[in-house]
């Protein structure tokens, strides 16, 4: 990866939105760097980085990466999951990213309506899964990123209920 062009850094990269990330960058012939607990598989143009936890995310290389945080409890965390979660990103906005895109959840709504949503309807901490969604949302966008509420995310390797 040259040092010298911005790159994209997409934590967890193995996963499905994650694979879609990476392709999508090789595809804009974009420098990506997939970061993930599980094995990413080898490719051209990819600098894979496995590690044992999101902790352990690499600072940015340049002072204008992009680094696009997926990876976290898909699922309700306990408290100590949903703690290290939050951890996790304070700490990647401590890493002097340029710009942080954080994937959060249409699940702090409160509610389970299926249309689409406006960022101005107002959101609830409903259990502990969308209060650690809130939380780090607050921390990325007081740092001057951006998230995405997403919701009904399905493709390959996701579970069908």
């Amino acid at each position: 990866m040259s040092l010298s062009q911005p790159s994209i850094t997409v934590a967890g990269a193995s996963g499905f939105l994650g694979r879609a990330c990476v392709e999508a960058c090789l595809h804009g012939s974009i420098p990506v760097r997939a970061v993930s607990r599980r094995d990413v598989p080898p490719r051209n143009n990819v600098e894979a980085v496995r590690m044992m936890a999101y902790d352990e995310i690499p600072s940015p290389e340049t002072a204008d990466d992009v680094l696009i945080h997926l990876a976290q409890p898909s699922q309700v965390p306990t408290l100590p999951e949903s703690s290290s979660a939050i951890a996790v990103v304070q700490r990647i906005v401590r890493l002097g990213y340029r710009h942080l895109v954080y994937a959060s959840s249409a699940r702090v709504y409160g509610d389970r309506l299926a249309y689409p949503r406006r960022t101005d309807e107002s959101v609830t901490a409903a259990g502990l899964y969308e209060e650690m969604k809130l939380t780090c949302e607050a921390i990325v966008c007081g740092a001057g990123g951006a998230s995405v509420r997403l919701a009904n995310l399905y493709g390959i390797d996701q579970p069908s209920a």
